[in-house]
């Protein structure tokens, strides 16, 4: 038993590191209900591969989030990048660039009820988008708290800045016909269902987070649903196995670039917390 731990370890590094070169984590953030206890915590993560052959890949991939709780407020930042490039006869090309940036604060109001405000920064070379921000805030609720595990929903508005022109010689045609270049502003309204358990007497920790933006003038065609869900079991004190699965699907995209993306990885998590110092008695 002893050796088949950090075999496990291993293998879900290495798994981890060729399953990560689908879609980049869009939820899956830390929310209030969590633990109320006044903290800092950090959480990453790190994984890649590289391969030589016939056709030469290198990956890497990289994840963190940094929050901080005192009393009523939160806040926390949720960095994550994806580099991927494929050797062919004509040189290297790379498959993706991706950057995405969440910045998120709360604030705790009267009894379940809680308010957020957040921003978020993301562009891919796979999907054609140079640039996207987004900022708004909205209203949630706790709808459930025991013992370290909580449900809890949440709605809000939202104002989105995209650019899918990038920077090539000609801007792309989205999939409704219209040119993707130049900057496009959309309305948008949002969705949150979010919870996070204790399983087996604490052995196992399950999250799921479920997002769904659509935009206020076409809802059944501009619209986001992003979905992460994960579990965790414990392997020594700050790290843990996981097998987390992440999803997305959009509405509106380039056209030639997929609707769809799913990622089901296998790997190795790291989180550490430093509550206040009690003061001296």
């Amino acid at each position: 038993m002893p050796v088949m731990r950090p075999l496990c370890v291993v293998v879900g590094l290495m798994l981890a590191g060729r399953a990560a070169h689908a879609q980049s984590p869009r939820a899956g953030g830390p929310a209030p209900g969590d633990d109320p206890s006044s903290r800092v915590a950090v959480e990453g993560a790190l994984s890649g591969n590289i391969a030589r052959g016939f056709v030469d890949r290198e990956l890497i991939s990289a994840r963190g989030i940094l929050q901080a709780w005192s009393g009523p407020l939160g806040f926390y930042v949720q960095p994550y990048w994806l580099y991927g490039r494929v050797g062919t006869p004509m040189g290297k090309l790379t498959t993706d660039n991706e950057v995405y940036v969440r910045t998120g604060v709360f604030r705790a109001l009267t009894g379940p009820l809680f308010a957020y405000g957040v921003t978020v920064y993301d562009r891919s070379v796979r999907r054609q988008i140079e640039h996207r921000n987004l900022a708004g805030a909205g209203l949630g609720v706790t709808l459930w708290q025991c013992k370290g595990s909580s449900l809890l929903s949440s709605v809000g508005v939202l104002h989105e800045v995209a650019d899918y022109g990038g920077k090539l010689d000609k801007a792309p045609l989205l999939e409704d016909g219209r040119e993707g270049g130049g900057l496009r502003n959309t309305a948008r309204w949002s969705i949150r269902i979010y919870g996070r358990y204790k399983l087996a007497d604490g052995k196992l920790n399950l999250l799921h987070d479920l997002i769904v933006i659509p935009s206020f003038r076409d809802p059944s065609d501009d619209y986001r649903v992003l979905f992460y869900g994960a579990i965790d079991a414990p392997i020594a004190k700050g790290f843990s196995a996981r097998i987390s699965a992440d999803a997305t699907r959009e509405g509106l995209i380039v056209a030639g670039t997929k609707h769809d993306d799913l990622a089901i990885t296998f790997g190795v998590a790291y989180k550490n917390e430093w509550p206040p110092k009690p003061p001296p008695k």
